[in-house]
């Protein structure tokens, strides 16, 4: 007795992740999470959204290196189940945002003065840009070692100006660093 099982459905997509489901990313290496609801034996990948790989035996987990350049990149996913039907038709797409580029900044202290009778100070000017305009932290310290023992470092902060910042006691040069972070 022989059985055909007659199968003309493409296997459904559950949804594609890249990093656990990350918006931003500084690394071209990511790992692509991709869940098809169905029977899915075989499944190929476009790292950089056009080109797919060949298809290769179903696993919920492939690691892309992304186009080169910061940017929005998008990851499509394909899946083939037993019978050979592909859902070519509703791939998967995922997009990243891939950040290698760190934000700069400016600022200076009471207005650029350079001198002071007081420790107490204005962090003023304080500006910062990011090459993809992403929102934009910063941290302030009285070491470059952010996070040294013996060294005063605010938390992660907005930006803001002016900001009001105690010196470092005693007469002589005093040093402020500032640290600015974006949405990578």
């Amino acid at each position: 007795m022989a059985i055909d099982y007659v199968d003309s459905v493409a296997p459904v997509i559950s949804y594609v992740r890249i990093n656990g489901g990350e918006v931003y990313t500084r690394s071209e290496n990511v790992s692509v999470e991709v869940v098809s609801v169905g029977e899915a034996i075989e499944m190929r990948v476009a790292c950089d959204g056009v080109n797919y790989s060949s298809w290769v035996s179903y696993n919920s987990t492939y690691n892309c290196v992304l186009t080169t350049g910061d940017g929005v990149k998008t990851v499509r996913g394909e899946f083939r189940d037993m019978a050979g039907n592909e859902n070519a038709s509703a791939c998967a797409n995922v997009d990243i945002t891939l950040d290698m580029t760190a934000p700069t900044g400016n600022f200076s202290i009471n207005n650029g003065s350079q001198y002071t009778s007081s420790t107490s100070v204005s962090l003023t000017n304080i500006s910062a840009s990011d090459n993809l305009g992403g929102a934009i932290q910063m941290r302030i310290s009285n070491c470059f070692d952010f996070g040294s023992s013996g060294c005063s470092t605010t938390s992660w902060l907005n930006v803001t100006t002016p900001y009001a910042w105690t010196l470092v006691g005693g007469d002589g040069t005093k040093y402020v660093y500032i640290q600015f972070r974006d949405n990578a």
